[in-house]
Order: C-alpha cells, then structure tokens, then sequence
C-alpha cells in the first residue's frame, strides 16, 4: 500500500492499479502488453475505425454477441486493455498461461456472466456449468469460474474459464453519465491461479510486477504513455524466421511502443547482452533493410506507399540496446491507411493479397488457436461435438 505526502489520505493499492492497471499484474511474467482505447478514442478518425469493425464480418459479430449478451460493447465501455503471458507459449494449449486485465465500466456483474454463459454454452463449450460464484478472500471482489470441453478441439480440450469483476471503491461512475455503468476492473484468464495472484496484487495482498526489480528495468524502456505498447522476454521462437539476425541471439528483452501523435512514431527495442552486440545487430538490421529495399519495386506496382516505408526505417545502438525505429508524417499515415484498406478489399473479393512477393499466404491460410472456433467462413478443425441427452 502506498501513502501520498501527509495530509493527503492513503493511497491504496486498488487505487494505484486504476491510475495504471499494468501495475495489477503479478511478478513472474514474461510478456506485457498494453492497450489504451481511450486515447484511440480521441482520435479523429475513431468513428471511422469503430464503424469498420462493426461492419467486419468476423468482428462485427463478436462485438454484437458482447452487446447483447452481456450488455457490455468494448469500444465504448473498455478504456484499457493489459495483456499478460507467463512463460513459454505452449502450441498444443497457447492460452493456457494468458492473462488479461480491463478497465473500463461494466454493468452487473451477476446479469453479464448470465449472458455469457448463454453465449458460450451455445458457441464454444460443450455443456458448461453455469458460472460458480465466489468472493476472493479478504475482499468483495467476485469471482466466476466455469468450464467445459471445446466444440472445436480433435483432442477434447477443456477450457476453463475465470473471471473477476472489482468495483471501483468509489464507484458508482462519478463524473459521468449516472446512467452507465460504474467504472472498475475485470480480470480474465484460462488459468485460476493467474486469476488469484492478479487479485491479491490490486488488493495489496502481494506484491507486483511492481515491486518485481527485474520488471521495473523492463517496465522504463518503453513510453508507458503512448496508445500500444508492451515489454518482454525474448523466447527463440519469436526470432525463429529471422535467421539471417545472428545478433538476435544476444537479445534476451525487448521493448516496442506505438505513438499516434501528429506525427505517428513507432519503436522496437531489442536489449542485447553488451554494447558491441547492440551494434552488430543494428549493423545486421541496417543491412535488413537495404535488402528489403531490393523488392519494393515489385511491391511499388500494387502498393506503392508501402513500398516507401524501408526508408523511413532506421536502427541506432544505444548502450546495450538496438533502437529500430520507424516515423510518419500525418500524410504518410493517413495514404498508408488508405492504401491498406484498399488492399484488404482486394484481399477479400480475389482471395489473395495483390503482392507479388513469393511466400505470402493468402487471408485465411492462419490457423486458430488449438479448441477456439475458426473465423466465419472457415472450416473447422474439427466438427463442433453436440452434447448427447444426459450430458
């Protein structure tokens, strides 16, 4: 529990997660992203964004499932998102060890875990339970867990589903509009234990990344203040199609951060072992570039703002970290976005993405995760299994 300078009242430690959620996060981690759609939303061209993900086939529905099932539409109603992964990904179970906090305003809890239930039962779970309703001990945050086999798994995986809704202590959503939901926190994750640590860091019960020394070096790298960005460790098989970056292996961390200023600015940082390989693996990353410069012409036929972007990349050594960073101007943003869009048309009515690069899958050629539907339109892995009378 922190304290502010006297005469001010103590600062609690729910209080210090609201002000920063990634800091509800327990120690041990080796991922950590973060999201803040709030400042998406004071984009100018938000409304056009949120618009094209209701329309998208694949997110639309999803979205419109939230909505009315649980009363809750993440564009509007979730202002953060934090990201958590603890150890290696595992490929036959990748979500196993995922852990995800929300901040944002969510109506009754007891009434979204209802709709939810509703939804999975009917899209993903075989037969689950209804959510079997807990308070974490030594606080009023509840808790609701249920499983059941996925619909979609060759191998009859059991998902198990946690979550935790925390109402803000001095919320009923003051300030705004006393019609919509008070502001608080919900903690999600396949793995109970996950669920449990994260809530005895917000209630002050454990001590968090925080308080982590390893994670607080890690947590200083990247502009904490920009929309996206996230921290970690390097795992080789992130690096596995990058062999041609032998520096890579002296990379243990990484860093990246994505400003949408005037002027959009993004940053990878990749934390080598010394100076001297901070330097090889920008040399390394500089050559990567002059390469890739060979092949914009071709990509300049179909994209030709795309094909600008290798020369506004550029790598700097900096001590024992190699900065790879990329800048644009408000104009080379808005015709890279355009160009995109444009391309992901042409992606849909043909097929196929209008490059010609060898190697590019077309859309749909990505595998879902192991027991997750496929997106609409694609086969499953395996024919959803139907309970049978009884089950």
């Amino acid at each position: 529990m922190l304290v502010l300078a006297g005469g001010c009242k103590k600062k609690t430690s729910y209080d210090v997660v609201e002000q920063n959620p990634y800091l509800g996060m327990p120690g041990l981690l080796d991922h950590l992203i973060n999201f803040d759609i709030s400042r998406l939303r004071l984009r100018d061209g938000f409304r056009e964004f949120r618009q094209e993900l209701l329309d998208d086939p694949q997110a639309g529905i999803i979205f419109e499932a939230l909505d009315k099932r649980m009363g809750l539409n993440p564009l509007d109603d979730v202002d953060r998102v934090v990201v958590g992964v603890r150890g290696r990904v595992d490929p036959d179970d990748p979500v196993k060890n995922l852990l995800v906090l929300f901040q944002g305003r969510f109506s009754n809890a007891d009434q979204m875990m209802e709709g939810l239930h509703q939804w999975v039962a009917e899209e993903y779970l075989i037969a689950p339970p209804p959510f079997r309703k807990s308070t974490h001990p030594g606080t009023d945050f509840k808790r609701f867990q249920t499983s059941g086999q996925s619909m979609y798994s060759e191998q009859n995986l059991v998902l198990e589903l946690n979550f935790a809704i925390l109402e803000s202590p001095g919320g009923d959503g003051a300030g705004e509009d006393p019609s919509s939901p008070g502001r608080g926190l919900m903690v999600f994750s396949f793995n109970s234990a996950l669920v449990a640590e994260t809530l005895d860091v917000i209630s002050g019960q454990m001590e968090g990344i925080q308080k982590d020394e390893n994670w607080v070096t890690m947590l200083d790298r990247p502009d904490t203040s920009s929309f996206f960005w996230g921290t970690g460790n390097l795992d080789p098989a992130m690096t596995r199609g990058a062999q041609a970056l032998s520096g890579l292996s002296k990379a243990g961390q990484y860093y990246f951060h994505l400003n949408l200023k005037t002027n959009p600015e993004a940053e990878l940082g990749l934390v080598c072992d010394s100076i001297e390989s901070a330097e090889a693996l920008a040399g390394e990353i500089k050559t990567g570039i002059q390469s890739l410069k060979g092949l914009m012409p071709l990509v300049a036929m179909a994209a030709p703002e795309t094909a600008k972007l290798p020369d506004k990349i550029v790598a700097i050594p900096k001590q024992e970290i190699t900065r790879v960073i990329l800048k644009l101007t408000e104009s080379d943003h808005r015709a890279l976005v355009n160009e995109w869009k444009a391309l992901a048309r042409q992606a849909e009515e043909s097929g196929q993405l209008p490059l010609p690069l060898p190697g590019m899958m077309p859309p749909g050629g990505q595998q879902p995760f192991p027991g997750m539907p496929p997106p609409p339109g694609q086969p499953p892995q395996a024919t959803p299994v139907q309970p049978q009378p009884g089950q």
